[in-house]
């Protein structure tokens, strides 16, 4: 027969729990849960875990942006930086390209002298020129006499030897066949080489120097007509003629020997110096269109892309 205290723990545990250590009374609370609801009967998370769960729901602090460590020294930069420019846009590989090869482009429509390439350097007209209809849009009329220059010599890279070049442009000669002047390129020396030019005849060559002239023969200009003429520089390919976009003529593998200085350029017209390499020049009558100077050597599909805008 069970006594009391049994009694009154098997009948009335909701009343009365014996008195038992802490432990015991855990356990027992776990076999026989009070009639509560679920959530309250989990146990309370332990120290570490209760840590954790505070570290989940506590926002993380952003950490300060870390800057560059040093490492080593800093000297200063010796050398040149020019024409440092920033943009807003991001620019593909061509135009990035452009802006580091082309030095100039000059239009002529509306008889402008601006260059519009990436660099400004825009021209001067010496003599009064006239703007007439272009191959594209305008173009420049010469008329024995005035050019095309700069007060200054702005293309350094035209003075270094074996530095490679292009020039591209359209020409449509008038009157009669003579020797004629359409690029012409001097060191404030007296240093000059006429790099593209008509013979008395109208034979168009193309030259360069190597401590003699050396140069391409193209074809005879026609008069009155339109034609793209492309000069290519470089040591391996040497002068290379295109033709409305097409190669004519070229001279083979040679080293460039330039001037060692800054050089200037006239179109149109040589300013009398007509007694530099090759010998023969003089005022180019007629007009010109679309003129490209670049410090490398553009590919075939370039001139040809250049000949049919």
């Amino acid at each position: 027969m069970p006594t009391s205290t049994q009694a009154c723990t098997t009948f009335i545990p909701q009343f009365y729990v014996p008195v038992q250590n802490y432990t015991q009374q855990q356990h027992q609370q776990h076999r026989h849960p009070p009639h509560r609801p679920q959530q309250q009967l989990q146990q309370a998370p332990r120290a570490p875990q209760l840590l954790q769960q505070q570290q989940r729901r506590r926002p993380r602090r952003q950490q300060p942006p870390q800057l560059p460590q040093q490492v080593g020294s800093i000297t200063a930069f010796n050398g040149y930086i020019d024409n440092v420019r920033y943009t807003s846009i991001a620019k593909n590989s061509t135009e990035i390209l452009s802006d580091a090869n082309l030095q100039v482009y000059y239009s002529f429509d509306g008889g402008s002298l601006t260059d519009y390439g990436p660099n400004g350097i825009n021209a001067t007209a010496f003599g009064v020129l006239s703007n007439v209809t272009g191959r594209v849009n305008q173009a420049i009329q010469f008329n024995s006499g005035p050019y095309i220059s700069y007060t200054y010599y702005p293309f350094y890279f035209l003075g270094v030897s074996a530095y490679s070049y292009t020039m591209a442009l359209w020409a449509k000669p008038t009157g009669s066949y003579s020797a004629k002047t359409l690029v012409y390129v001097t060191a404030s020396s007296g240093w000059c080489v006429h790099f593209v030019v008509t013979t008395s005849s109208g034979v168009l060559t193309a030259n360069s120097w190597m401590g003699n002239a050396v140069g391409a023969t193209g074809p005879t200009l026609t008069l009155n007509t339109w034609t793209h003429i492309g000069y290519t520089y470089s040591t391996a390919n040497g002068v290379r003629l295109y033709i409305n976009g097409n190669l004519y003529s070229s001279t083979g593998s040679f080293t460039f020997s330039a001037s060692g200085a800054p050089m200037l350029i006239r179109l149109g017209g040589d300013g009398g110096g007509t007694s530099c390499s090759p010998g023969y020049g003089g005022a180019f009558t007629g007009a010109l269109d679309e003129f490209y100077l670049y410090n490398r050597e553009l590919t075939a599909a370039q001139i040809w892309a250049l000949a049919n805008p």
